[in-house]
Formats: structure tokens, C-alpha cells, sequence
């Protein structure tokens, strides 16, 4: 029974939330769109949500590195991301101002398998789901 107890409490550090989180991550994405809150005036605000006319593949590969392929367009650039205390950091060095939007820190929100909502501190939302095979 001690033995049962100590491999079922090293198999559960094994497969620790972030562990999980990394799984649930790693793969091919599609860019969906970025939602953010802007202040208009006063106590005004309006949302803005703004997509892409292209399809833009994000794939997050095991070894903390990423590519973003614009389909339409046949470019690529790359990036670097990493888990930690379950934000998400990525590093993107492209100009692109929306895909520029994936630059910094998230928290991450699954909604099932299929989608994806990276949340920064702003309140800016970016959804990504993922492609249809």
C-alpha cells in the first residue's frame, strides 16, 4: 500500500497544472481576433474587437519556440514563448500590429479543446482556436 501511495504522489508531480497547460498548448492554433476595452471619454467606453482578412496559423512547438505563418501571404516569423505560474509569456518580433498583440504576458482560458483565450492585465482578450483538420 506505501509503495501504491508513493509512485500515485510522483506521478502527480510528473503531471503538475502547468504540465497540463503546456499539453493543452503545444500544436497548431488559428488566429481568431484581439478584444480590448477603449475609454472613449468620461465614463464611456466601447469595446473593439479586430480580426484578420488572412488566415494566420500559430504553432507552439515543445521546445519553447513558435512560428506564425500567414497562409494567404506565404510569410513566416517566429517567437519564443514560455509557461510559468500558469501566464503565458510570448515573445513576438514582427511588426504586424495585430499579431504584435500576442507580445507579452497572458493568462490562459481553454474552453474545451477547441478554443483558446489569452487574457492580458490590460483586458485585452486574444482568441485563437484551432484549425479545422
Amino acid at each position: 500500500m506505501k509503495y501504491l501511495l508513493v509512485c500515485c504522489m510522483a506521478l502527480s508531480l510528473l503531471v503538475s497544472p502547468e504540465t497540463s497547460k503546456e499539453k493543452k498548448l503545444l500544436g497548431v492554433w488559428k488566429f481568431e481576433n484581439v478584444a480590448q476595452t477603449e475609454h472613449v471619454s468620461g465614463n464611456i467606453f466601447r469595446n473593439v474587437t479586430s480580426g484578420l482578412k488572412d488566415e494566420i496559423l500559430i504553432t507552439f512547438q515543445p521546445d519553447h519556440t513558435g512560428i506564425i505563418k500567414d497562409v494567404d501571404l506565404k510569410t513566416k516569423a517566429s517567437f519564443t514563448w514560455e509557461l510559468k505560474s500558469g501566464h503565458l509569456a510570448i515573445i513576438v518580433e514582427i511588426q504586424n500590429s495585430i499579431l504584435q498583440s500576442l507580445n507579452g504576458t497572458f493568462r490562459m482560458q481553454f474552453a474545451g479543446k477547441k478554443e483558446l483565450k489569452l487574457v492580458a492585465p490590460d483586458g485585452k482578450v486574444v482568441t485563437l482556436s484551432r484549425p479545422r483538420s
